[in-house]
């Protein structure tokens, strides 16, 4: 199958060798690039705090900028939106991690389960644009949380005649989709092709990443079961 692998430059490699791998042929179109601010994060990681709270691999490598500023903190516990972030996290010499199952809502579970006393605060490395289900769900528990903007994902401007070929020669046959921001600008980019590509699988990581998909593709959608790259895997045809 060509599948369309819409992740920034750094993750589209690994899913692209992934893909390969399985036999199937990957169409790298990034929809954004990550601008990161390390200063901000050296910053942040200055003032005190119980535990640091991350929801992507993006925080980590800005974390990874840091150097020996960073080493007072490895030692600490780190809450990780998922596995494959906790993997990350470890990989940077992370000890104490403590992951959810993937999304906002169940690292808040996770959290709780610390049942946190009023002292405890979390500094949340967030990147901008987020999800808020971690932030409302930590405020509807009365957890404090400062919530600190160390990278942004920047849109990646492409030209017309650079996105028709890819899409349409030949046909592309599934389009991954990680997040509501890329799902909504991949639907914006494509539209004057939609003719083109109405036949298209649109695999979505979670039922939020499925809410940005036009009404016309609704027939295609798959949804992961659980929200990570085996569960998204799962509907590629051998």
């Amino acid at each position: 199958m060509r599948v369309i692998v819409t992740r920034p430059d750094h993750s589209a490699r690994r899913t692209a060798a992934r893909l390969e791998t399985l036999g199937h042929q990957p169409v790298f179109l990034p929809l954004t690039r990550a601008e990161h601010h390390p200063e901000v994060a050296r910053k942040a990681l200055s003032e005190p705090c119980s535990a640091l709270v991350v929801t992507s691999a993006e925080a980590l490598r800005v974390l990874s900028e840091l150097g020996q500023d960073l080493r007072p903190r490895i030692s600490g516990p780190i809450y990780a939106v998922g596995e494959a972030t906790g993997e990350a996290a470890r990989a940077l010499g992370f000890t104490d991690i403590r992951c959810g199952n993937g999304t906002g809502h169940d690292l808040v579970e996770r959290i709780g389960e610390d049942t946190p006393d009023a002292q405890f605060n979390l500094l949340y490395l967030a990147g901008n644009p987020r999800s808020p289900d971690l932030e409302d769900g930590l405020k509807v528990r009365g957890i404090a949380c400062t919530t600190i903007e160390i990278y942004r994902m920047v849109e990646v401007i492409h030209q017309t005649e650079i996105i028709e070929p890819l899409l349409t020669r030949p046909g592309a046959d599934a389009v991954l989709l990680y997040s509501r921001h890329n799902a909504a600008l991949f639907f914006e980019l494509v539209q004057p092709f939609a003719a083109s590509i109405d036949a298209l699988q649109v695999i979505c990581l979670s039922k939020n990443v499925a809410t940005a998909v036009p009404e016309k593709f609704h027939p295609a959608i798959f949804v992961a079961e659980t929200p990570d790259e085996d569960a998204l895997f799962a509907f590629l045809s051998p």
